[in-house]
C-alpha cells in the first residue's frame, strides 16, 4: 500500500473518533480531527502527484474517506442537536443515491463516465464550511459569527440545504442521461434507478416517522420469519397451511407463557431480595474497596491523583450521559410509548397472517422484480436469507443455551442473584461479547462481596471461562457458523446505530439491515473485482 493510501486510510479511521468526540461534547478534539482530516486530504493528493503514486485503490479510498467524514460528522452533529436532523438525512440520502448509481453501473457491467458536477463541488465546500462553523466556536472559544444580521451557521444551513438538493437532482438527471446513452436496456435501468432510489428514500422516511407505532408489526414479522421453517415442514407433511400456522404459533405462545410463569416469580423474588440487600453490599464494597484504593492513591504524586480524579469524573459523566441518551431513545422510541397490552394483542395477529401468507408474499414480491435482473436479485436475496437465518436463529439458540447454563451454574454455586445474572448474560449474548462481559463482571463482583473463601470466587470465574470456551469453540461454530458474513463489530455498531436512530424498532431491524448491507457490499466488491476499474492498467488515482 502506498503512502497516500495509508494517509487516506487513517483519515477513514479518524471518522468514528471524531463522531465520539462530538457525541461526548469534546468539540475541541472533534475540530482538531476535522482540520487534520482536511490537511491530510491535501497532503495525500500532493504526494500522489509529486511522486506519481496514484493507484486504483486510492481512487476509491479518497472519495470514500471524504464522504465518510462529512456523513459521520453531520450525523453526530444532528444527534446532539447542533444542526437539523433533516439536513443530515439529506446529506446521507444524496451520498446513498450516488453510491447506488455506481453499484447499479457495476451490476450492468458498464464503465463509469460521470464527472463531479460544479454544484457538487460547491456543495462540498458549503458542507465543510458549515461543519467548521459549528465546531470552531466551542472548540476555540470564539463568539458566534453574524453575517448581515444573520448567524453564519443559519446561513450555511440554508446554503447547504439548497446545494445538496440541487446536487441530488442534477446527479439523478445526469445518471438518467448516462443510462439512456447505454442503449435500450439501460433506459429501463434509468427508470429502475429512479424508482429504487425514491423507494429507498420513502422507506427510510416512513420508518423514521412511524417508528413509534411499528413495534408490534416488526415483532410479528420477526416471529413469522423465525417460525416459518416449522410451518413449511408441517405443510410438507400435507397439513393445511392455516392449521400448521395455528399449531406452530400456539406452541410458541404456550412456550413463552410457561417460561414467564416459571421465571417471573423467581426473577421477581431475586430482584426484591437485591433491593433489600443492596445497602449492605454498598457498605461492604465501601469497606473493602476504599482502603485498597486509598493505598494505591497514596503511592501516586498529588498532581497525578488530581488529574486521574478529574479525568475519571469527566469520562464517567460523558459515557453515562451517552449511554443514558441511547437507552432513553430506545425506550421512548418503542416500549415506553406503546402499551404492552396492545403489543400482546396485535403481535400474534400480525405473526399469524404473515406466517400463513409467507409463501404468497414471497411469490408476489418475486413477480414485481425487474425481469432482466430478477435472477441477480434472487441470488442476493437468497444470500441475505442464509446470512440472516444463520445468525439470528443460531445466535438465538446460543443465547438460550448460555442463559440456561449460566443461570443454573451460578445458582448451583450459591451466588445470590445468580439466576437473574445468568439469564441477563444469556440474553445480552445476542450482542457479541457484551453478555459474557456483563455476566463476568457482575457475578465476579457479587462473589467478591458475598464469599470470604477465594475458591468459591474461583468457581464463579471458572463458570464464565468455561461458558466462553464452549460458546467460542462449540456453540457458535456449530449453530451460527463462520460463513454468515456478519462480523461482531459490525453487529454491535448496527445495534447501537439502530437504537440511537429509531429506538427499539431500530434495534429489531438492525441485524436484518446489517445483513442486507453486508451482502450488497460483498456483491458490489465482486462486481468491482471483475470490472475494468480493478483489472485495468490506465486507472488514475
Amino acid at each position: 500500500m502506498s503512502v497516500p493510501n495509508i494517509i487516506t486510510f487513517l483519515r477513514i479511521v479518524a471518522v468514528p473518533a471524531a463522531m465520539y468526540m462530538i457525541l461526548t461534547g469534546r468539540m475541541e478534539w472533534a475540530f482538531a480531527l476535522f482540520v487534520a482530516a482536511g490537511l491530510s486530504d491535501a497532503l495525500d493528493g500532493a504526494i500522489a502527484r509529486m511522486f506519481r503514486a496514484r493507484t486504483v485503490l486510492g481512487g476509491y479510498l479518497d472519495p470514500l474517506a471524504d464522504k465518510a467524514l462529512i456523513v459521520g460528522v453531520y450525523v453526530a452533529l444532528a444527534w446532539v442537536g447542533t444542526i437539523p436532523l433533516w439536513l443530515a438525512m439529506m446529506v446521507v440520502f444524496r451520498d446513498i443515491m450516488i453510491i447506488g448509481g455506481v453499484i447499479l453501473l457495476f451490476t450492468l457491467k458498464e464503465t463509469l463516465a460521470m464527472q463531479p458536477l460544479y454544484i457538487s463541488k460547491l456543495n462540498t465546500v458549503v458542507q465543510i464550511a458549515l461543519a467548521a462553523a459549528v465546531l470552531a466556536p466551542p472548540a476555540l472559544g470564539l463568539p458566534d459569527v453574524h453575517l448581515y444580521g444573520w448567524e453564519l451557521v443559519d446561513v450555511l444551513v440554508y446554503a447547504c440545504t439548497v446545494t445538496t438538493a440541487l446536487s441530488s437532482v442534477l446527479y439523478a438527471r445526469r445518471g438518467a442521461l448516462l443510462f439512456n446513452r447505454l442503449g435500450g436496456r439501460s433506459v429501463t435501468a434509468a427508470k429502475q434507478l429512479r424508482f429504487w432510489l425514491i423507494g429507498l428514500g420513502l422507506c427510510v422516511l416512513a420508518l423514521w416517522l412511524l417508528s413509534d407505532m411499528l413495534l408490534p408489526f416488526v415483532v410479528g414479522l420477526a416471529i413469522a420469519y423465525l417460525l416459518d421453517p416449522a410451518v413449511d415442514r408441517l405443510e410438507a407433511a400435507r397439513l393445511p397451511r392455516w392449521l400448521g400456522t395455528t399449531l406452530v404459533l400456539l406452541g410458541f405462545v404456550l412456550v413463552m407463557v410457561l417460561m414467564a410463569l416459571l421465571l417471573l416469580p423467581l426473577v421477581q423474588g431475586q430482584v426484591s431480595h437485591l433491593l433489600e440487600v443492596l445497602p449492605n453490599y454498598a457498605t461492604l464494597a465501601k469497606e473493602r474497596l476504599i482502603p485498597a484504593l486509598n493505598r494505591f492513591i497514596h503511592r501516586l504524586p498529588a498532581d497525578d491523583v488530581e488529574r486521574l480524579r478529574a479525568a475519571a469524573g469527566n469520562y464517567a459523566g460523558e459515557v453515562a450521559g451517552l449511554v443514558g441518551r441511547i437507552v432513553t431513545r430506545i425506550l421512548s422510541g418503542g416500549l415506553a410509548l406503546f402499551d404492552i397490552v396492545t403489543l400482546m394483542f396485535i403481535t400474534p395477529v400480525v405473526a399469524f397472517y404473515m406466517m400463513r401468507d409467507w409463501d404468497l408474499m414471497v411469490d408476489k414480491v418475486d413477480s414485481w422484480l425487474p425481469r432482466q435482473h430478477a435472477e441477480t436479485v434472487r441470488e442476493q436475496a437468497r444470500e441475505v436469507n442464509v446470512t440472516l437465518s444463520g445468525f439470528v436463529r443460531g445466535q438465538a439458540t446460543v443465547c438460550v443455551v448460555l442463559g440456561v447454563f449460566y443461570a443454573l451454574a451460578l445458582s448451583a454455586a450459591g451466588l445470590d442473584f445468580g439466576l437473574v445474572i445468568g439469564l441477563m448474560a444469556g440474553l445480552l449474548s445476542f450482542i457479541p461479547y457484551v453478555g459474557t462481559l456483563f455476566g463476568f463482571v457482575a457475578s465476579t463482583g457479587l462473589a467478591l462481596l458475598q464469599f470470604d473463601e477465594f475458591w468459591r470466587v474461583a468457581i464463579v470465574v471458572g463458570i464464565f471461562l468455561f461458558g466462553q470456551a464452549v460458546e467460542g469453540n462449540v456453540l457458535t461454530p456449530k449453530l451460527v457458523g463462520d460463513k454468515v458474513g456478519l462480523h461482531a463489530v459490525w453487529v454491535m455498531f448496527a445495534l447501537l446505530a439502530g437504537g440511537s436512530l429509531f429506538g427499539f424498532v431500530g434495534v429489531l431491524l438492525a441485524v436484518p439491515v446489517a445483513a442486507v448491507i453486508g451482502v450488497l457490499t460483498r456483491f458490489a466488491l465482486r462486481q468491482y473485482l471483475s470490472s475494468p476499474y480493478y483489472r485495468g492498467t490506465d486507472a488514475e488515482r
